[in-house]
């Protein structure tokens, strides 16, 4: 018997967030500061639990060096409609 999961849309984007602060060297406080939020939000953005405002994302594509860019985030959000 195989079993399929399904990722969540909002999920998946949080997980290509994280693995792109991980190639960018950077922890949950460290994007916080670049950023200019609170480190429990990175957070929760990187866990998928809330969606990150465009101002938002803008910001974290500095903060990666564009590696999470509108252009994934837009992917996901047409994916969950």
């Amino acid at each position: 018997m195989c079993l399929t999961y399904t990722v969540h849309p909002m999920q998946d984007w949080g997980m290509k967030l994280e693995q792109f602060m991980q190639m960018a060297g950077l922890n949950d406080e460290q994007m916080a500061e670049k950023i200019g939020k609170d480190r429990t939000l990175v957070s929760r953005y990187r866990r998928g639990e809330v969606i990150p405002p465009l101002e938002i994302i803008a910001r974290i594509e500095d903060a990666t060096s564009n590696a999470v860019t509108f252009r994934d985030f837009l992917q996901d959000r047409g994916a969950a409609q």
